[in-house]
């Protein structure tokens, strides 16, 4: 017996593609306004602002069915998702008897708002999913060499001269931002000022299980990002539309046949005068590959002869080398010692196969492998005769197989 089988179901993973970053620059000279240097340069400033969108970069990621409430279904980090939102770097030039200066009141602000935030978790456009966004600010200002102050008013915190490891950006209104001021120090080792700063700011997001999932493109409808650099004169005040895009795209795990055909050797069968009568058990192990934890994996089969059975329990008809129908002989299939109808509509139930993904875009896609255990035995239901006589010699039959899960 040869079972041919049809898979209908496959996906196509989206290979990752780096996005073409165009970076907008602003700049200014900062000029001391006392000591013995006034109107002098004391340092220049550049603010660099790249435009970076990550979810306009297609990407796809399976969404385990094993996922609880709460878990990470994807986790970017720092270099994938927004490396370097955010550089600014004042070199300085001359230094000064005096700390007085024409950026005082010069300030940074990045404010990221959403009208609904549950549980520290912003909503996207998919039921069931979420993102949470984290910061980091990488600086060299320790306070002898310039100073830096990091006002992080959506946890409350202040950080001088200092990095910031990793804090959870939690947008709730405008006022929830992150504010960054430089400003001029004295040197112990000349007892001068000078006006000095560097920062850069990224972010990464985690896609988090809130509730049951909604397959599909994801997008943050509701985030909306704003960058205010404050020289005086001038600077940038402005929109970003850095979490735009829907080229992310959630997929639910699917398995499909590792093998398109499967030829099963029945071995042969001698037929008795008793009948009816069941052969010996032979193993049909239909090998299965996964993109994940599917929970309800089912099997249907159809026979695919010229004369299929006709009766309510319908088994694998059997030919001739010829094509000949032969009577009397035909293939059952059990599964877990329950006999399974081969009428092309009746589901078998087998149950969870697959691993859960532990990155959502790996790659093979179709990367664990699990088993379906059939069995395949004769069943001699009277005389075996093919075109009106006793039949002896080769026969086999044919299936067709569908896989199907939810």
């Amino acid at each position: 017996m040869r079972l041919k089988s049809v898979n209908v179901a496959a996906f196509i993973m989206s290979a990752f593609t780096s996005p073409l970053v165009v970076s907008s620059v602003s700049m200014t000279d900062i000029t001391w306004t006392g000591g013995d240097h006034p109107g002098q340069i004391a340092a220049r400033c550049i603010a660099t602002y790249p435009s970076i969108m990550p979810l306009t970069i297609p990407r796809t990621f399976v969404a385990d069915s094993s996922f609880e409430v709460g878990d990470i279904i994807y986790s970017w980090d720092y270099a994938d998702f927004m490396p370097n939102y955010l550089q600014m770097r004042c070199t300085p030039d001359v230094d000064s008897s005096t700390g007085s200066h024409s950026a005082n009141g010069f300030y940074v602000m990045l404010s990221l708002f959403t009208s609904n935030t549950s549980n520290d978790v912003i909503p996207t456009s998919l039921d069931g999913v979420g993102i949470r966004l984290f910061y980091k600010v990488n600086t060299t200002s320790d306070g002898t060499n310039g100073r830096l102050t990091i006002h992080d008013h959506v946890n409350n915190i202040r950080t001088d001269n200092s990095p910031v490891e990793e804090r959870q950006f939690i947008p709730r209104s405008v006022a929830d931002s992150l504010e960054f001021v430089c400003d001029s120090t004295r040197t112990s080792s000349s007892n001068r000022y000078i006006y000095a700063c560097d920062y850069s700011l990224s972010i990464r997001a985690e896609l988090i299980k809130t509730g049951p999932i909604t397959v599909g493109s994801l997008a943050l409808p509701d985030l909306n990002d704003s960058l205010l650099i404050k020289w005086y004169p001038g600077g940038f005040e402005g929109q970003r539309n850095s979490f735009s895009g829907n080229a992310v795209t959630l997929i639910a795990p699917a398995c499909q046949l590792k093998n398109a055909n499967h030829s099963v050797a029945m071995g042969d069968m001698v037929p008795l005068s008793a009948t009816p009568r069941r052969g010996t058990n032979v193993p049909v192990n239909l090998d299965l590959e996964c993109s994940g934890q599917v929970n309800n994996v089912n099997f249907r089969f159809e026979d695919a002869g010229t004369s299929p059975s006709s009766g309510l329990e319908k088994n694998v008809s059997l030919y001739s080398s010829q094509g000949t129908p032969v009577e009397g002989l035909e293939i059952e299939m059990r599964y877990e010692g329950e006999r399974v109808n081969i009428d092309g509509t009746t589901e078998i139930s087998t149950g969870s196969h697959g691993q859960r993904k532990t990155v959502a875009d790996a790659l093979p896609l179709f990367d664990s492998e699990s088993t379906a255990n059939f069995t395949a035995n004769y069943v001699q239901l009277g005389p075996v005769i093919s075109g009106g006589n006793g039949f002896t010699g080769a026969i086999n039959g044919k299936v067709n197989m569908w896989v199907t899960y939810n």
